[in-house]
């Protein structure tokens, strides 16, 4: 259903209502509005884990759930078997819109595909094949799945609010509860039903900006002067509630008018609505100094860095002199006046949080009051610390009003702080290294918003080395097919994504896979040193492509094709190399070069050839060590 219909309060009552009904179910949040709706396999995987061991305890299946250097394929297949075919799971994804193309599926209008090819394979195997376990997904598309696995899933639009459920709710606002039935009546029709809708009105009529008068003849005229719309009282002569498509058509009309009059309402306080703007970008609440990031003035004095390391190693000094085991110290009451005492300043330094050298205008607390009062800015202060939140629904409103009004260049600049936001968080905040990764992963996201496709790529190289690393090749196989799809098609690093992508597909023994990638990669290398024969980066990157591919050739016993293709990258080496005779790197390359034909010369029996190849890349190597004897490589 739409943005703010209340998806995620509808599937908040159903995972109560099914506990209620069936207690052994285990419900396992994969995402969440808290969290943010961008999910991968590895989360989906890992959440369900994490529940299951929790419940039940450690289990094989379990531990080879947190194998990220092991296919999905075979991790669900071990989850299918212990877990899923015999406990019953609720597996909850919210905000699911967040993992679908912006673009409707072929032959589907209206209807979106799943973006991360395999989090919609996990999607399709999980509904063909559930066992014990039931999807409960809420998204504002519907969308397919692969194989039309989609098609044994119920889609349940999220229709209206009844006059009954408008009462309800208008009980909990404080202006639109002083209004009688029949006015609720009117402005929940005026709205299309939409909760969020009804907040706005409230915010607008508990703020003084309008009265009920005003706004509902505001929305009239609104409504009349849009075609396709009908008569309202006419409809409710033979319908008794409002179609969802209707409604929709309905709430994006009012949505109009009140939203305008809400950001017109936060012109008395000057300021206010440039934080919404910076607030709008993020997609997951944000703490302070996300704010701070936004609407500070540099300030170096304002910063702190908690130096964590030094902290537990004083900690765990003074326990030690104490006599007292580290794992005895939890109950702090029980310790000796004098320890606790040296240990205060210390804990209190692990308690404490990073901040940026960032200092809060004055007034900011009548500016956050403001955006709250209108209703468009959330703060949950039940998190610690208080976390931030513009509606998604909300903000994507926002965005195209304020895109349309000439401020494109204003949220450009809001997601490049939100990326420093994010990349300082990786720097100073504790965390784990995979929450480093998702905040570096957020980060990304702002610098495509913000068209800087050359740091979101680098960035993207930082993540992906990360996870090869941890052969967390699933989750760098998705991530590099949604970089290749927003870098333009003539954008140098292509190939080098591809290549990437072969080199897992290598890793993973699928020969035909890479084959075919190391030849599109090579195809992309030749056009370019077509274009641009000079241009010695694409000259490196075409002799990359040849390497695998010989590679390749060697592996399956055509020595012949190897040979052609390492000479090709030969030629290439000795052509840079002869360029530029005081490049280290071209000269290491031509090095490599002359090793592996020497390779090729000795498994085939030449010896001769292979000393002569191999001597030529001794004198090179020789030659490096004379110039640069402290250079261990």
């Amino acid at each position: 259903g739409i943005g703010g219909v209340g998806k995620t309060t509808l599937a908040a009552e159903l995972i109560r209502r099914i506990a209620e009904h069936d207690p052994q179910r285990l419900p396992v949040v994969a995402a969440s509005s808290l969290t943010g709706g961008t999910v991968t396999v590895d989360r989906v995987l890992a959440a369900l884990a994490g529940a299951a061991g929790r419940e039940s305890g450690t289990r094989p299946a379990l531990d080879l759930a947190g194998r990220q250097d092991i296919d999905w394929q075979d991790r669900l297949a071990a989850l299918q078997h212990d877990v899923l075919d015999v406990q019953p799971v609720l597996i909850v994804l919210d905000n699911f819109e967040d993992n679908l193309s912006p673009d409707s599926a072929p032959g589907r209008p209206g209807w979106r595909a799943v973006a991360d090819q395999d989090l919609a394979a996990l999607l399709a195997a999980l509904a063909t094949r559930p066992g014990r376990c039931r999807l409960l997904i809420t998204s504002r598309y519907p969308f397919v799945l692969p194989g039309q696995a989609g098609r044994v899933l119920s889609f349940q639009p999220v229709g209206p609010l009844s006059p009954a459920e408008t009462m309800k709710l208008a009980w909990a606002l404080p202006a639109l509860d002083r209004l009688t039935e029949p006015e609720l009546e009117q402005v929940g029709r005026m709205v299309g039903g939409h909760p969020r809708c009804l907040e706005y009105l409230d915010a607008l009529l508990s703020g003084g900006h309008s009265s009920y008068p005003d706004v509902t003849t505001r929305l009239a005229a609104n409504l009349a002067a849009r075609p396709g719309i009908p008569d309202l009282d006419e409809w409710f002569t033979s319908h008794s509630t409002l179609e969802p498509a209707l409604a929709e058509t309905l709430t994006l009309a009012a949505d109009d008018v009140l939203l305008d009059q809400l950001l017109a309402g936060l012109a008395a306080a000057p300021g206010a609505e440039d934080l919404l703007l910076g607030l709008s970008v993020y997609r997951s609440p944000i703490d302070q100094a996300g704010m701070l990031f936004q609407i500070g003035t540099p300030d170096p004095d304002a910063e702190t860095r908690p130096d964590y390391a030094a902290a537990s190693e004083q900690i765990t000094t003074i326990l030690a002199d104490a006599g007292i085991p580290v794992d005895q110290a939890g109950d702090l009451a029980q310790l000796p006046a004098a320890v606790l005492a040296g240990l205060r300043p210390h804990l209190a330094e692990l308690n404490s949080r990073p901040a940026p050298a960032l200092r809060a205008p004055d007034g900011v607390r009548r500016l956050l009051d403001a955006c709250t009062a209108s209703s468009l800015l959330a703060v949950d202060a039940d998190q610690d610390p208080a976390r931030l939140l513009v509606h998604r629904w909300t903000a994507s409103e926002l965005e195209l009003r304020w895109t349309e009004s000439g401020r494109g260049e204003q949220l450009t600049a809001a997601h490049l702080r939100a990326a420093r936001y994010w990349q300082w968080r990786v720097q100073a905040w504790p965390q784990d290294r995979a929450s480093d990764l998702d905040d570096l992963t957020e980060a990304r996201h702002h610098l495509f918003a913000a068209r800087q496709t050359g740091q979101a790529d680098e960035l993207t190289w930082a993540i992906c080395n990360t996870l090869h690393a941890w052969g967390a090749w699933d989750r760098e196989d998705a991530l590099i097919r949604d970089t290749v799809a927003r870098l333009p098609a003539d954008a140098d690093g292509r190939s080098n994504w591809i290549r990437q992508l072969a080199d897992i597909a290598y890793g993973r023994a699928r020969i035909t896979d890479a084959t075919r990638l190391y030849q599109q990669a090579l195809a992309i290398d030749e056009q370019h040193t077509r274009i641009d024969p000079g241009n010695t980066s694409f000259q490196r990157n075409l002799s990359v492509s040849y390497d695998r591919l010989a590679g390749l050739a060697r592996d399956a016993g055509d020595t012949s094709e190897a040979e052609r293709l390492y000479r090709q990258v030969l030629a290439i080496a000795e052509q840079l190399a002869g360029l530029d005779p005081g490049n280290t790197s071209f000269q290491h390359d031509l090095s490599i070069s002359y090793n592996k034909l020497a390779d090729l010369a000795r498994d085939a029996g030449d010896t001769s050839e292979a000393e002569r190849l191999y001597r030529q890349a001794l004198a090179i190597d020789e030659q490096h060590t004379r110039i640069d004897p402290g250079n261990t490589s």
